[in-house]
């Protein structure tokens, strides 16, 4: 069973792909595919991919 919070979720896989692919490189839809989580729960967390890169 998966416990992480969506929040969490997001945060794992944006690192994974921000230190991969770039920050400039990598979408939105891209980062909540990875983390299986609908765009809502990003907006939910985060008000922008510049907070998420911030985060």
């Amino acid at each position: 069973m998966n416990d992480k919070t969506a929040r969490q979720k997001i945060l794992d896989a944006a690192a994974t792909l921000f230190y991969n692919d770039g920050i400039t490189a990598t979408g939105i839809n891209t980062v909540t595919a990875k983390a299986d989580v609908a765009k809502m729960s990003l907006y939910n967390n985060f008000s922008s991919k510049g907070e998420l890169v911030d985060a």
